[in-house]
């Protein structure tokens, strides 16, 4: 995809970070930012945070934000085998991510499958069990993402 293109597709979401890239900021981070903007200010906008986040995941596969995001995409994309794919991917590089746990049990739940999502969220509090300190945002029951998405969550956007 052309850097034109990829400004084009961010009109009123991330369109600084759009036009960074397109003046060179070829990073996996950027792409990621991106992607998130996309994400919490046009959720409907899933072909083109498919296409950010696809960047990203090209420069650094090995980062876990970038594979979790993936599949929080690929879910609001209802393509849940790649949710899948993209959260067990996280949980490799990052086997105590409580965001990717808790967006894998959100993902087996749509799919149908109770027991895995039991699972994933027995998961999620044996790792808070770990992390005495660990308190989840007020504005929320549950804690699904990271502390810079959780500030997303205060101003309204929505998670998974």
């Amino acid at each position: 995809m052309r850097l034109k293109d990829k400004v084009a597709i961010v009109t009123g979401a991330g369109v600084g970070i759009g036009q960074a890239i397109a003046l060179g900021a070829h990073k996996a981070m950027a792409y990621y930012h991106l992607a998130f903007a996309i994400v919490t200010s046009q959720p409907e906008n899933i072909a083109g945070a498919q296409a950010a986040i696809r960047d990203a995941l090209a420069l650094n596969p090995k980062d876990p934000y970038i594979q979790s995001l993936a599949g929080r995409i690929a879910y609001l994309a209802k393509d849940y085998p790649s949710a899948v794919e993209h959260l067990h991917a996280a949980l490799e590089i990052w086997p105590d991510m409580v965001e990717a746990h808790s967006r894998l049990s959100a993902t087996y739940r749509t799919m149908g499958d109770e027991n895995k999502a039991r699972e994933e969220l027995k998961e999620v509090a044996r790792i808070r069990q770990g992390h005495p300190g660990f308190r989840p945002s007020p504005s929320r029951q549950t804690n699904c993402c990271s502390a810079w998405t959780r500030r997303a969550h205060r101003s309204g956007a929505a998670c998974i």
